[in-house]
């Protein structure tokens, strides 16, 4: 099934989700978050989805985590800190540096 099965539609290319926010799926399996930019989404339902990062693997994300990020590669735990404009900033809690995609 479609991770973004139950996605509200915002306009003819962009849809979205009250947890995760705007995005525009393709269908390839890419998305283009409108915050954190380009991922590679996998999943089976729109509460949990898997997402490849070109900066940090793979990452899994749900709607009762996010804006928390698992890394798989790493085990550590990242936040998206979602009030920065245009920037995807993400704190490490591994390493306690902010990272900035």
């Amino acid at each position: 099934t479609d991770p973004w099965e139950h996605a509200m539609a915002e306009d003819n290319e962009w849809f979205s989700l009250p947890w995760f926010g705007s995005f525009r799926p393709f269908e390839n399996g890419w998305i283009y978050h409108q915050k954190l930019g380009w991922l590679f989404a996998a999943g089976t339902n729109e509460d949990s989805v898997w997402l490849w990062s070109n900066h940090l693997g793979w990452l899994w994300t749900g709607k009762d985590a996010y804006p928390f990020l698992y890394g798989h590669a790493d085990g550590d735990w990242y936040f998206f800190m979602q009030t920065i404009p245009d920037r995807a900033i993400l704190f490490s809690y591994a390493t306690r540096e902010w990272l900035d995609l």
